[in-house]
């Protein structure tokens, strides 16, 4: 899951890392990992691939979270903390030469979109990760047609899977940001409005904390209805789904997980307050500090290489294929 960079404790960060190296047995060595360098929590992405043997290429830029030179100072940090075995190169831009030496290269943030022309130059082998759900894969962010013609392999991540349980954080990170709103959950009406998993385990995690939570389908809003809490985790356009009206139904607030709003529809407040951006998540794992961005962007590179090994063996059930199967190499 995308989100925002969480706030760094390079002590914490590198402890978790080096734990996910372990627990997963990341094996990344002689692999060429194309990836990008970014600041704080996810300077832990080139560092995780160093770190299980890779020579990673890290694409370093400057975005509203830090300069590419903070980028590359915190992967640095990060890298050398974790005693890391890999190299890391770090670069201002993509090359078909570049590309074509990868064995890897992951669909985050800076890299996307991986188009047709950044397809066409991988060599045949390659795989890619989509770091994140295949439930959440973004129509814009991987030319999927043209990696089926090219044979390049396409797997998201299993973020259910026992050795990350990423998505046990997903329902903490809504709870903290309606504690933080100022709503105490325990005995007030919560309807969850969801079409997918993401929204199954908000409603776990609310109905843990005493509230008093109905779940129905975007297809089934129960018009004229109050309630205290409206929580919205459902499929954005850009995920096949549609954008979702809330007339008729009155929340003391919105919490967009997930999904595409029209915001006008609701006089309550919004959380986030700023919409975010189509696809995105309104509610990102980081509100919750490193820890499950760090286990989120292992589990991505541990598909890299189940993929990259044909799809067996102990963890070959962390990766979601999209395109290409075990069966196929």
């Amino acid at each position: 899951m995308t989100a925002p960079n969480a706030k760094k404790n390079f002590s914490q960060m590198t402890r978790v890392a080096i734990e996910c190296v372990e627990r997963l047995r990341l094996d990344l060595r002689d692999k060429v990992v194309i990836t990008e360098a970014a600041t704080d929590a996810y300077a832990c992405t080139a560092a995780l691939a160093a770190a299980a043997g890779a020579q990673v290429v890290a694409l370093a830029k400057g975005t509203a979270w830090g300069t590419a030179k903070a980028a590359q100072r915190d992967v640095k940090a990060l890298a050398k903390a974790m005693k890391t075995p890999g190299s890391i190169e770090f670069i201002s831009r993509l090359t078909p030469s570049l590309l074509g030496r990868a064995d890897v290269i992951t669909n985050s943030g800076h890299l996307r979109p991986l188009n047709a022309a950044v397809i066409k130059s991988l060599a045949p082998h390659a795989v890619i990760p989509t770091m994140y759900e295949e439930v959440e894969l973004r129509r814009s962010d991987i030319d999927l047609e043209v990696c089926r013609k090219r044979g390049i392999r396409v797997g998201g991540t299993n973020e259910q899977h026992p050795s990350t349980r990423v998505l046990d954080y997903l329902g903490p990170a809504v709870a903290k940001s309606l504690f933080l709103a100022g709503w105490e959950l325990t005995g007030q009406s919560c309807l969850v409005i969801t079409d997918n998993l993401l929204g199954d385990h908000c409603a776990e995690t609310l109905s843990g904390l005493g509230a008093r939570v109905t779940k129905v389908t975007p297809a089934a809003l129960p018009l004229g209805s109050r309630w205290d809490v409206v929580i919205m985790a459902t499929l954005p356009k850009l995920s096949g789904g549609k954008k979702l009206s809330l007339k008729g139904i009155e929340g003391g607030t919105v919490c967009q997980v997930w999904g595409d709003a029209v915001r006008s529809s609701s006089k309550s407040p919004w959380i986030p307050q700023a919409e975010p951006a189509s696809g995105a998540m309104g509610v990102p794992l980081s509100v919750l500090g490193s820890t499950p961005i760090i286990k989120l962007q292992a589990a991505g590179l541990k598909c890299a290489e189940v993929m990259l090994n044909g799809g067996s063996g102990e963890f070959a059930d962390i990766v979601q294929w999209i395109v290409g199967s075990k069966n196929e190499e």
